[in-house]
């Protein structure tokens, strides 16, 4: 068994709801705080939010960097558990900024 699960949001694929994938996680053994949810909408991080689990954001307009982040450095805390917390809310306020309407 894996200490840890991530789980990744592409809705135009799949016909789940990003909850329901979330709630398939907690029975097969992942404890909510070593879950992980990536994804680039707004449904994706309140899914991640309503469940308990942590998310890491996908930055529309800036992808590529987004990945580069993610795998230079952000799932090395995740699996070690120092994602959750301030690290995260850096991530998750870059994401929301780029809601933002520019004038």
């Amino acid at each position: 068994m894996y200490d840890a699960a991530i789980i990744l949001c592409n809705i135009s694929s799949f016909s789940v709801t990003n909850e329901r994938s979330i709630h398939w996680t907690i029975p097969m053994g992942y404890e909510t705080g070593k879950t992980l949810m990536i994804g680039d909408t707004l449904g994706d991080e309140k899914a991640a939010s309503s469940n308990d689990v942590s998310f890491y954001p996908i930055v529309t307009r800036k992808e590529n960097e987004s990945w580069k982040i993610f795998c230079s450095e952000a799932f090395d805390e995740f699996i070690s558990g120092r994602y959750s917390g301030e690290y995260q809310k850096k991530f998750t306020d870059r994401f929301y900024d780029g809601f933002k309407i520019v004038e």
